[in-house]
């Protein structure tokens, strides 16, 4: 997945200028920067949610204008109350897809581990398992590129390790997972990869070796060795 000279602006204004990029499937890549960075526009950007943009991306070097990330993408909200809309979790799971497979989605429940809540209605359900519906949807449907906006906010350390491993099962060849975090010990954890959105542009792009330790541990300003 490749960006190249990608801008975009708020009323002229610009918001987001990115000249090259690229990013690999099978890995976890955390979003990090200050509050009003960015972070928020270049995932939308990214996914094609915001469409008046100039530049170019691709996946699997072909063509990707917006209105095909967007059908390939999809995104877990800080508040995932705003994106559950059925009367039942199995129902939400299969929404907009013409002939659910049965068996597939058998699959999704006891993956996402919600068999037992596939009758109750979503909002009945605690902040994990909704959050654990919304993303078996995006599973379900066979997104490809998946963003998780804050996925450990409120959490303490137990869930927040529940919701690593939840996104260690994502992890496959084909898809491509962006988490935007404040959360430095979840991204120890979770993560393979580091972008850093400074004032729109991509600052820092790093994989989480001991070099990469390094440049997240200076943006936390945490004094540690590898």
């Amino acid at each position: 997945l490749s960006l190249q000279n990608i801008q975009f602006s708020y009323r002229k204004q610009e918001a987001l200028h990115i000249s090259r990029a690229s990013f690999h499937a099978g890995r976890i890549i955390a979003i990090i920067g200050k509050n009003g960075a960015g972070k928020s526009t270049f995932v939308s950007v990214l996914c094609g949610i915001l469409k008046n943009q100039k530049g170019c991306a691709y996946m699997d070097e072909t063509a990707a204008p917006p209105k095909k990330r967007l059908a390939a993408s999809y995104m877990v909200m800080q508040e995932v109350n705003h994106q559950l809309f059925t009367d039942s979790v199995e129902e939400e799971i299969v929404l907009g897809v013409r002939e659910p497979s049965e068996e597939r989605l058998k699959q999704v429940l006891l993956q996402m581990d919600i068999a037992t809540l596939k009758e109750r209605h979503p909002m009945t359900l605690s902040g994990g398992q909704k959050q654990r519906v919304a993303i078996g949807a995006a599973v379900f449907c066979g997104k490809t590129i998946l963003v998780f906006d804050e996925p450990t906010s409120g959490l303490d350390f137990s869930h927040m390790m529940q919701t690593v491993g939840l996104l260690e099962q994502l992890k496959s060849p084909d898809i491509y997972i962006f988490v935007i975090t404040h959360d430095y010990e979840f991204i120890l954890s979770a993560c393979d990869e580091v972008i850093e959105i400074e004032n729109g542009t991509l600052k820092n792009d790093y994989l989480l070796d001991c070099a990469g330790l390094q440049k997240l541990r200076a943006f936390y300003s945490i004094n540690s060795n590898c």
